[in-house]
């Protein structure tokens, strides 16, 4: 079913859309760089604050991504996450073979095992999907709360400036509150990092890195003007989801990942974002095997049409 929401440069849009069909069946992949850290800081790092707000209102931060130093002095060895809202903060380290991480300011954080004491629960997954939208933004997942909260990048500003405020606790965005399903989207690139063989245990130095190689990745980028968004009304939804795959037949909806990830996948975890201002379309997928060991993180890219 169709969405009723109007995407910015429709007809560009279906007519790239029309391409990507021509070549969904014939996806291929080749051998990528995997990610910089410096990179995936420069888009992430900063004060975020809720979307709807004035993006010069420091009350508004709901909290900051910092960068964390080794302790010894030298590079940057993760990021910190930390709410304004309840003063907690999340490390992520980037050693940390489940925290996988990409250039464009996407991550994911989970586990390399999935335990048997989630009671049917999704295992501990936190993750964030990030957009090209001017000013940034992003959609930031919890599986512990079972929620999705979409937060646009604040200007630089010293928390010295004056008094701070604490926000009263923002309510998260319910998952499924909005259907996937009413979007039609077309993924046009997938980046896949996983192990060399399917018998090789998980270890994030060694994972090899794939992207596919169909589509000219200038047509999943919008025309710059039409990326800028007044976050009073930037509208961002996102979405769990987690797969059995001896009941389900495919959770990636990509016939290009058909031959990577059939094979070697029990369990898949799948967040997804969307930006209906633009039409920008993202999922991280973390895929286990029957054992419940992490074999693949797949990020793929996609347009409403």
């Amino acid at each position: 079913m169709k969405s009723s929401h109007q995407i910015p440069n429709a007809i560009s849009i279906t007519c790239c859309a029309a391409f990507m069909f021509a070549l969904r069946g014939i996806s291929s992949f080749s051998p990528a760089m995997p990610p910089r850290f410096d990179n995936f800081c420069e888009q992430v790092v900063g004060s975020w604050g809720r979307c709807g707000s004035p993006i010069d209102s420091k009350i508004n931060s709901v909290g900051d991504v910092e960068e964390v130093m080794r302790a010894c002095g030298g590079a940057v060895q993760g990021i910190k996450e930390i709410s304004r809202v309840d003063d907690s903060s999340i490390y992520h380290n980037r050693a940390n073979d489940g925290f996988v991480y990409f250039d464009c300011g996407s991550y994911t954080q989970g586990p390399v095992q999935v335990t048997d004491n989630n009671d049917g629960h999704l295992p501990p997954i936190r993750g964030s999907l990030s957009f090209s939208t001017i000013p940034k933004s992003r959609v930031v997942f919890d599986s512990s709360k079972n929620s999705w909260q979409s937060q646009v990048h604040l200007r630089s500003m010293s928390i010295n400036d004056s008094p701070f405020d604490k926000l009263n606790k923002p309510e998260l965005d319910k998952v499924m509150e909005y259907e996937l399903e009413e979007l039609d989207i077309v993924w046009g690139k997938e980046t896949v990092c996983r192990m060399g063989s399917a018998n090789q245990p998980w270890m994030l130095q060694r994972a090899k890195w794939e992207a596919s190689t169909t589509l000219d990745e200038a047509m999943l980028i919008p025309v710059a003007d039409s990326m800028k968004v007044n976050s009073d009304n930037l509208e961002l939804k996102g979405w769990f989801y987690d797969w059995d795959m001896t009941k389900e037949k495919t959770a990636w909806e990509s016939v290009g990942l058909d031959g990577l990830l059939k094979k070697e996948s029990s369990q898949i975890v799948k967040i997804v974002a969307a930006c209906i201002n633009t039409g920008e379309v993202k999922s991280l997928l973390r895929c286990y095997d029957d054992k419940k060991m992490l074999k693949a993180i797949v990020l793929q890219a996609g347009l409403i049409i």
